[in-house]
């Protein structure tokens, strides 16, 4: 066996611990050695979880019309604009007008909020 190379170990779990060092070539007191360790990390990589892809500030603020009041809201203002149509545009659709700056400004708030850093509450400091 490739001693720059960690075998791998599937049932680590249900064996004992000095089991489990022999196998993987580790002195259990001490670890691996220094160039033992660097080749791994050659080789291997560092043991670390890929971390999910940033999600866009567009898509943020996209998922703020998910809610279905919001939906509700926008559906609320399109028959609005369609009514004031229908009435032969007379004046301006105040309405519609109030109903999409108030689905705008909640949007921009919940934004505005989920873009804030959390602090954390001095109860969960310690």
């Amino acid at each position: 066996m490739d001693a720059t190379l960690a075998p791998v170990v599937l049932d680590a779990h249900a064996r004992g611990t000095q089991e489990i060092c022999a196998e993987l070539q580790v002195d259990s007191a001490r670890g691996l050695d220094a160039v033992v360790a660097q080749a791994r990390l050659d080789s291997v990589g560092r043991n670390e979880l890929a971390q999910a892809p940033p999600v866009p500030a567009w898509r943020k603020f996209l998922a703020q019309f998910e809610s279905p009041l919001v939906l509700l809201l926008i559906a609320a203002g399109a028959i609005a604009v369609a009514v004031w149509f229908l009435e032969h545009w007379r004046g301006l659709p105040y309405e519609a007008l109030t109903i999409f700056a108030i689905v705008i400004l909640n949007a921009l708030l919940g934004y505005v909020q989920e873009r804030a850093p959390r602090k954390p509450s001095p109860a969960c400091a310690g």
